[in-house]
């Protein structure tokens, strides 16, 4: 079944039908379509599981704000309070007694700045474990059509559009500094921007470094050259261009 978001009214009815049942949803959210279930129900988190094809990696948990604390300890505060609701997941300490499934010792926890979203949390009460609208290891799923012809356990299909955004940045706040552990819609330096300071980056996360001058033939070259030699080459790809084309001349690859 696919709904459109602007019926808010008979998708959160749906939404929360299929939920209680154990069932399987998607929706849109501000940055990719995500797959979720009722995050209470552990037999509803080990059936996404299934449907995922992942065994190791945790679910995030979507849940109303004033219900964080709830479920983990609120550490760099400064950080939660700036950029959630937002392209944020953050990993924090569970606490104890109150775990959701698979959540021990640490909660990944995102809240979309999507009105839908928040919506249906406020509504349902409960957390959602969620993750994105694909297999585990293909790229996420833009269209809710397809969506319904992949994943044909979806109960119900929320149609937000096409969404080509990319995927909320993951950041584990139980270390000092924070790390760095998915780019994604937020800036690294837009967060340090926030905390105050340099964050850490995991060390398997690559990055594209782009030099750009006028007509790269000397300071964007040269700066390439020198960045090489400092930085290793597995951590990313690091590259040259102009803005200045000669006449006639058809753009170089870099």
């Amino acid at each position: 079944m696919i709904i459109r978001v602007e019926k808010a009214d008979q998708a959160i009815h749906e939404a929360i039908e299929i939920l209680h049942s154990g069932g399987l949803i998607a929706v849109p959210t501000d940055t990719v379509y995500g797959l979720a279930v009722d995050g209470t129900d552990e037999k509803a988190v080990n059936r996404l599981q299934d449907i995922k094809k992942r065994t190791e990696k945790p679910f995030t948990f979507f849940l109303q704000k004033s219900e964080i604390e709830r479920f983990a300890f609120i550490e760099k505060r400064r950080i939660i309070d700036f950029y959630i609701p937002g392209p944020l997941t953050v990993i924090l300490k569970s606490r104890k007694g109150v775990s959701l499934p698979f959540t021990s010792p640490k909660i990944g926890i995102r809240i979309p700045q999507h009105n839908f979203v928040l919506l249906l949390l406020s509504t349902y009460g409960k957390p959602l474990a969620v993750t994105s609208a694909n297999r585990s290891g293909e790229p996420p799923l833009v269209s809710p059509y397809d969506i319904v012809e992949r994943f044909t356990e979806a109960g119900l299909v929320v149609d937000g559009g096409m969404l080509y955004s990319s995927p909320s940045t993951v950041l584990d706040l139980t270390t000092t500094p924070p790390l760095l552990m998915r780019k994604g819609g937020i800036a690294i330096t837009a967060i340090e921007k926030v905390y105050g300071r340099r964050i850490a980056l995991k060390a398997s996360l690559k990055f594209n470094v782009l030099f750009v001058c006028s007509g790269n033939t000397c300071r964007s070259p040269m700066a390439e050259g020198i960045f090489r030699k400092m930085i290793s080459p597995r951590y990313g790809e690091i590259r040259s261009a102009g803005t200045i084309a000669m006449s006639g001349l058809q753009a170089a690859h870099y």
